[in-house]
Parts: C-alpha cells; sequence; structure tokens
C-alpha cells in the first residue's frame, strides 16, 4: 500500500514537474521603422475663365497674357484669373509656409518705371478634400500683390487641408484692399514681369 503511494505520488511529482516545465522565459522581439522627413511643395496652377468660373487645363505660370479694354468702364480686363494649389508636404513637428512678392514690374522702354503691384488681387484661403470635391474651408487673407507678404504655420490647417492661393486682376468690383483697375491713363502699354516665392521651412 505504501508503494502504491509512493508511486502515486512520485507521478504526481513527475506531472507537476512537466507542467512547470511548460513556462519557458520571455523573448523580446524587437519592432523597428524609420519614417524619413519629407519636406516639399506640390504647386499646380489653373487658369479660370473670369465670366464662366469654369477652370482650365493646368499651366506653367499666372500669365494674364494681353489685357482687353472694357470700352464701357474704360478699365482693361483680363479672361482667366488663375488658382495656384500649393500642397504642403512636410512631416516636421512644426513648419511655415511663405509668399513673398517681386514686383510685376514694366519690362520695356514704354513702361519702364511702373508697376502692376496694387492692380492685383491675391486670396490666401484653405481648400479641404471631400468625396464630392474639394471646397474652401477658410479665408486666410485678401490682399493686394504688393501687400501679400505673408506667413502661415502649421497651426493655421487642420488635417488635410492645404493652400489655395488666387490671382486676379482689379476688375472694379470686390476687389481686396488697396487694389486699382488699370485706365489707359493710369499705366502705360507694353509688358510687365514678376514673380512671388513660395518657401516651406521645416523647424
Amino acid at each position: 500500500m505504501l508503494r502504491s503511494i509512493l508511486i502515486s505520488a512520485g507521478v504526481f511529482v513527475i506531472g507537476l514537474g512537466l507542467s512547470v516545465a511548460c513556462f519557458a522565459n520571455p523573448v523580446q522581439v524587437d519592432i523597428e521603422a524609420t519614417i524619413p522627413q519629407i519636406n516639399g511643395l506640390s504647386v499646380t496652377i489653373s487658369p479660370v475663365d473670369a465670366e464662366t468660373d469654369i477652370w482650365g487645363a493646368p499651366v506653367s505660370s499666372v500669365d494674364f497674357g494681353t489685357l482687353s479694354l472694357d470700352g464701357t468702364y474704360q478699365i482693361f480686363r483680363a479672361s482667366n484669373y488663375f488658382a495656384v494649389d500649393v500642397g504642403l508636404n512636410s512631416n516636421a513637428a512644426n513648419w511655415q509656409i511663405s509668399h513673398v512678392p517681386t514686383s510685376v514690374i514694366g519690362t520695356e522702354a514704354s513702361n519702364s518705371g511702373y508697376n502692376l503691384d496694387d492692380n492685383i488681387n491675391v486670396d490666401f484661403v484653405k481648400q479641404q478634400w471631400t468625396e464630392g470635391g474639394d471646397y474652401e474651408s477658410g479665408v486666410l487673407a485678401n490682399k493686394s500683390f504688393a501687400a501679400s507678404n505673408v506667413t502661415y504655420s502649421k497651426s493655421n490647417f487642420a488635417t488635410g487641408e492645404w493652400l489655395r492661393i488666387y490671382y486676379g486682376l482689379a476688375s472694379g468690383e470686390g476687389d481686396n484692399s488697396g487694389v486699382n483697375v488699370i485706365t489707359p491713363d493710369s499705366k502705360p502699354y507694353g509688358k510687365y514681369a514678376g514673380w512671388a516665392t513660395l518657401t516651406l521651412t521645416a523647424f
């Protein structure tokens, strides 16, 4: 009987030992990934018909072309205004986008010393995308080209928003503060040219 008990106990002890042995030492599995830094701009320039607001195919520059004289109001008009979509491609903790204008000056002997800086509207707005298309999610500023030296930071944009800049020649109606129409006696004939510099800075 004792032997039987001991055998049973031995079996029990052996069984207990096997049960304890099932718990292995923990092993750490390391998991790593590195997200590369990105910081750049994507820019798309689209002409928009001034009469119908129909968008045309993307172009390479904001070129108002040869202006036409409105004989009724005696002001020069452009057939298009332009929408410049600026993709803010940065995964930095903080960044800022700046718009710095360089004077749109006369490039010929006939208009040397003149500029169109107070004849161009510049509107800064935020755009957001939905399944039905993009929509304006906020206005940042309405400026003249002369006063369009502005800077916005990451905090000005919600997730998924991007910057759109509208450039439009003065029309005499709904123009921004400081923007004036071009009349035959206000600016000499000839070509005018300048540019705006967009810079995305991460910090």
